[in-house]
């Protein structure tokens, strides 16, 4: 039986744990360590960074109902009932329990519940040698879980674990293992980089259904300067729902030095990706917006004004710069100074950020300069004033 993906991202990404001895049939509430198998030697570390590899969902427990098909009187069953009731203590000593017992979902859930936290204290070593026991025992999802162990650096595992058991999840033809794995090929995470092979697991991502396999292998082929594939994957990609696409389409058809420039497609991919809530997506319609023949600034102005108060560093900085030059929006200097303080505080190392704030700040008066600056310090949604209006286009 195969767990949710939803739920196994979210025990790659969560971090807790508790005491918990099982031996045999027997569980031991105090401080030793079960150790139910050998660890292989791990192989030397390279990345500290996998987070696009899974997504970590909002509400994990409801991608929990596999679970309600296993024997109702298990113990495993029983633990899953208590986990879903919050009785984590209780979940996990019925887990270990089942683990003991040579139950191989039992093994696994006490494993994301030792790695959790959930009932006591972590113990990521520990839960790294259960995660190995449900995997060798054939839940195939128990390699994902290790993997992203792996790739954090965690429970006595290296980055170079992680590739490793993301081949044997891919192998087992779990198709978000494939795609993670084609994107540990492309980006050199958990070992050398290899293009080739990477191309190959992305193709078996896609074959298997994987539409962020196809935006994955669309950046790997314009890293190779092959536009035409990855602009027609793109929109491949467009047509399976995917907003990021509908954003790279069109911010790869609006370069008038890629081979595929064409900008009236481009401002309909970037409208697109924009009004499906894509923040960057928003700030680049805008500037299309703002470059267009003719000019529209007041709806340029709005776009960066939705991509500012999404969070987008960069639309924050032009909608200041909009406030400030009153460009499609009537001039507002003490909002513009409080979005350029957002942009700044955000994006540090961004000059003329600063400098924008900087030169905002000396035109204000003293008074209003310091209450603008406390209100920039508040959070968005307590700090957003009612926009100034757009002018005609």
């Amino acid at each position: 039986m195969r767990f949710s993906r939803f739920f196994l991202s979210f025990l790659i990404a969560v971090f807790l744990g508790f005491s918990v001895q099982a031996q045999e049939n027997s569980i031991d509430l105090g401080t030793n360590i079960v150790e139910p198998a050998e660890e292989k030697e791990a192989e030397p570390p390279t990345v500290d960074d996998w987070q696009d590899m899974f997504k970590v969902p909002a509400k994990p427990d409801s991608a929990l109902s596999e679970f309600s098909q296993i024997d109702q009187l298990s113990e495993t069953a029983l633990a899953y009932q208590a986990w879903q009731g919050g009785d984590y203590v209780k979940a996990r000593i019925l887990a270990a329990l089942a683990g003991a017992d040579g139950d191989p979902q039992g093994q696994f859930l006490f494993a994301i519940l030792l790695d959790n936290g959930l009932g006591g204290d972590k113990q990521s070593i520990n839960a790294v040698k259960w995660y190995r026991e449900a995997a060798n025992n054939g839940v195939d999802d128990a390699w994902l879980a290790l993997a992203g162990i792996a790739f954090e650096s965690r429970g006595g595992l290296s980055s170079s674990d992680g590739r490793k058991f993301l081949t044997k999840a891919a192998k087992l033809e779990i198709p978000e293992a494939m795609l993670a794995l084609g994107r540990s090929f492309s980006s050199g995470f958990g070992g050398q980089p290899d293009e080739v092979k990477a191309e190959q697991w992305f193709r078996n991502a896609i074959a298997n259904g994987v539409n962020d396999a196809r935006i994955a292998l669309a950046d790997l082929l314009l890293s190779q300067n092959k536009d035409d594939e990855a602009l027609a994957l793109y929109k491949t990609a467009v047509f399976g729902g995917s907003a990021e696409a509908a954003w790279k389409a069109g911010v790869l058809q609006a370069d008038p030095d890629s081979p595929v420039f064409a900008p009236q497609n481009a401002g309909r991919q970037l409208q697109t990706a924009a009004e499906a809530g894509n923040l960057l997506a928003m700030t680049a319609y805008g500037l299309f917006l703002s470059s267009d023949t003719p000019p529209l600034p007041a709806s340029a102005a709005r776009w960066f004004r939705k991509a500012a108060e999404g969070g987008e560093v960069e639309g924050q900085y032009l909608y200041a710069l909009a406030l400030a030059k009153g460009e499609g929006i009537s001039m507002d200097r003490e909002l513009a100074y409080e979005w350029a303080l957002r942009a700044k505080e955000a994006a540090s190392d961004e000059e003329q950020y600063s400098q924008l704030a900087e030169a905002l700040g000396m035109s204000l008066p003293p008074a209003t300069r310091d209450l603008v600056y406390a209100r920039a310090k508040m959070p968005l949604m307590i700090a957003i004033k009612p926009a100034p209006t757009l002018t005609a286009e």
